[in-house]
């Protein structure tokens, strides 16, 4: 779906509220409500409860009423009976008691034939004969490696690529997989692991944020007048490339870094921001960017500061950096993708150094280089393929410091620059940050470190992307 700066509805907020969501607000994962999984045992009780919550939105959400959603648990299902006894002696007390609890409608039970998804990101709880798939011994057999899919995507996509939520039954850690079984036993590529309900609020809160939204079954297609979203093929799930919400958090990210490093100026300013925005309407239509899109919002609505440094060596990107489109140029000169088209956006700049990166190696595989080293809005090929984001941000340098995988939303990488500032870790003078760009050579997600008392609110803060 394009982008319309009036794709929202006016009168909607920008988050969502239900009366299945509301009812869990108190069992959310938060630095001050923090998990309660351990190694020895599934919080089965919070999981369940988060789990139905979802199930209960989905089906309030399309327009019925929750007297008559199916109460079959994934327990309960007549076509699993078979296996029950087997899989009691291999599964933990803890696990059976979550699938006992868990809400899991048979298709039989819905009503239309159309394929459901429990989550837009999730088709379900896997059946019995698909929870060892690849999981454990390569023949799939029972009484190899403790793990199993717990939740399966749409579809099992090879004989070695697992798109699952692979479940750790013997410490109850999990994680959101789409890569070879065979990644989790290699220390440069492991995953970040997971308790199941840091990532059962991850998805609630991408549907409060209205990342993903259910369709009402009146609307067709759509679009939501809320979220903007149609309908994909994930029914009745659909995506949105990026929200209110999310602009109104990066605007306020983007407002809080420039407060954090004026407060520590020699000489605050009462005012830390211009009435200046960081691009006039003009330079934008000249950059061929789009009306209505995230980056338009968003330059058109975030305000230079006084100082110069927002980061370590990093600046607000000039008018000359943004109409140089460096990415446009190799892409329309070398055309590495023809199967894919142009795509819809490309990289623009947010913050740009002085110096040149290497090379920029596209999540497609096409390389740009050398370009300025800086924090970018990602490149967007199309809005139609699964799980789009338009606020996706790289930050490129010599290292080049981010995987080809993994991009984070610019409000939380802008959180994490204040929260170097915040702790002192980024020094400022007159010209606001003042530590030198090779910092950047031993950069961490702040909070991250193992001994850090926000690393398990900072690995839900990272899931929320589903980025993994």
């Amino acid at each position: 779906m394009a982008a319309d700066s009036n794709r929202f509805g006016s009168s909607c907020p920008a988050r969502l509220t239900s009366e299945p969501l509301e009812a869990v607000q108190h069992l959310k994962v938060s630095i001050d409500n923090p998990e309660t999984s351990t190694n020895d045992s599934l919080d089965f009780e919070r999981c369940s409860a988060l789990h139905n919550a979802i199930a209960r939105h989905t089906w309030q959400a399309q327009g019925y009423d929750l007297a008559d959603l199916p109460t079959t648990t994934w327990w309960q299902k007549p076509d699993y009976a078979p296996r029950l006894e087997e899989l009691q002696e291999h599964l933990p007390e803890s696990l059976i008691e979550f699938l006992k609890r868990a809400l899991s409608p048979a298709a039989e039970e819905l009503p239309d034939s159309s394929r459901y998804y429990f989550f837009y990101l999730c088709d379900g709880l896997a059946s019995p004969d698909s929870l060892w798939h690849e999981v454990g011994e390569p023949e799939g057999e029972m009484g190899g490696i403790e793990r199993i899919a717990l939740y399966l995507t749409d579809t099992l996509t090879s004989d070695e690529t697992l798109d699952a939520i692979v479940y750790d039954y013997d410490a109850h850690w999990c994680v959101f997989n789409s890569y070879p079984y065979f990644v989790f036993e290699d220390d440069d590529s492991s995953p970040i692991w997971q308790r199941l309900e840091t990532i059962l609020t991850a998805w609630i809160v991408m549907i409060e944020r209205r990342k993903v939204a259910v369709m009402h079954k009146d609307l067709g297609k759509g679009p939501d007048p809320a979220s903007g979203v149609c309908l994909d093929m994930k029914e009745p799930w659909g995506w949105a490339s990026w929200t209110r919400a999310d602009l109104e958090d990066a605007l306020e990210a983007w407002n809080d870094l420039i407060g954090a490093i004026n407060d520590r100026l020699p000489e605050p300013r009462p005012d830390p921001l211009s009435r200046s925005s960081l691009f006039e309407v003009d330079d934008l239509r000249a950059a061929e960017i789009e009306e209505g899109s995230f980056a338009w919002e968003f330059y058109t609505k975030a305000c230079k500061p006084y100082f110069q440094f927002l980061g370590p060596g990093l600046q607000p990107a000039s008018r000359e950096q943004l109409l140089s489109r460096p990415f446009r140029s190799v892409w329309e000169s070398q055309n590495p993708r023809p199967d894919l088209g142009s795509p819809e956006i490309f990289p623009l700049p947010i913050l740009l150094g002085s110096q040149l990166a290497n090379s920029w190696v596209d999540s497609y595989q096409y390389e740009v280089g050398p370009v300025a080293w800086g924090l970018y809005l990602d490149i967007l090929h199309s809005r139609t393929l699964s799980c789009p984001y338009e606020d996706a941000t790289r930050l490129i340098g010599q290292n080049p410091f981010e995987t080809n995988r993994a991009t984070t939303q610019l409000w939380q990488m802008l959180k994490n620059f204040t929260a170097h500032v915040d702790s002192e870790e980024w020094r400022v003078d007159a010209n606001g940050v003042s530590e030198p760009a090779t910092v950047f050579d031993n950069f961490f997600v702040h909070g991250t470190e193992p001994d850090s008392d926000e690393a398990a609110n900072v690995r839900y803060a990272m899931l929320k992307n589903m980025y993994l």
